[in-house]
Formats: structure tokens, C-alpha cells, sequence
């Protein structure tokens, strides 16, 4: 089963990113690599799961682990919920560069 293919829907995922500036906010400021940072957009906006990732990004299950993992250390989360909670918490509360 495929969720969609890297070159169509990867550019959109990089747009949703440069759009909107709290979430580039977020990633800058934890230093996520382009990888790293697809993968936390489609958990975040998406919702995949680890295994619709592996597809999408045409890379195994264990190596979407990998980043997972990595994100979450370099958030200074222990779960994916907690990183996604403090995003949300990133949202609400830091302003953006628009309004500064």
C-alpha cells in the first residue's frame, strides 16, 4: 500500500514547513535535519504511522525508528507525544517572526 510518493507530496511537506513560521521556528531551534524534520511533519500533520513513513520515504521501519528516536533526544522528549506537545505548546504561546 502506498501513501504517496516523496517527489510528489515531499515538496509539499517542505512548503507546509517554510509557510509557516512557528514550525520552521521549532525545527530550526532544535537543530532537526531535513529528514528528521519530513518525518516530524508527517507524524504531526499527517498522522502516519511508523510504517506508512518507512513507505512514503522508501526507508525501513527500523531507520524511521532511528528518527524518531533522534528527534525526540534532540527535542529532550521520552515520547513522540511529549515532542508534539510541546510543538502545540510552541504554537500557542511563542510569537511568530511575522508579528515580532
Amino acid at each position: 500500500m502506498s501513501f504517496g510518493s516523496p517527489r510528489n507530496e515531499g515538496n509539499s511537506i517542505l512548503a507546509t514547513i517554510q509557510r509557516h513560521d512557528k514550525l520552521s521556528e521549532f525545527i530550526h531551534r532544535h537543530k532537526l535535519t531535513s529528514r528528521e524534520s519530513e518525518i516530524f511533519c508527517l507524524i504531526a500533520l499527517k498522522g502516519y504511522t511508523n510504517m506508512q513513513i518507512a513507505d512514503y520515504c522508501v526507508i525501513s521501519d527500523k531507520t524511521v525508528k532511528n528518527h524518531i528516536v533522534k528527534i525526540m533526544n534532540k527535542v529532550g522528549s521520552r515520547s513522540i507525544r511529549k515532542v508534539l506537545s510541546n510543538l502545540i505548546l510552541d504554537l500557542l504561546t511563542l510569537p511568530s517572526s511575522e508579528t515580532v
